[in-house]
């Protein structure tokens, strides 16, 4: 649980402030733990940022294989179910 949370809040102070004014420190403060406890679950800023980004890009994948997995249905029928879909 704590490790999601860790992640979520890392995801907006990142999106707020960016990646390189956005500090471990800060992360913990949002988080509610102690900046030691942050590094009990990640090696550093990099790792959570790599983790969200992949699980953003695992996110992804999935969206597009299910919105391109083959039916019955037309061509412009499936554009449009893609289009609408993604919106």
């Amino acid at each position: 649980m704590t490790r999601q949370v860790i992640l979520e809040k890392a995801l907006e102070l990142f999106t707020e402030k960016g990646y390189d004014a956005a500090s471990m420190d800060d992360i913990a403060t949002a988080v509610g733990i102690r900046k030691a406890s942050l590094y009990a679950h990640f090696e550093g800023k990099e790792r959570i940022f790599l983790e969200i980004y992949h699980g953003i890009l695992e996110e992804y994948t999935r969206v597009i294989d299910a919105l391109t997995a083959p039916s019955a249905e037309g061509a412009i029928e499936a554009l449009e179910r893609i289009f609408m879909e993604y919106l």
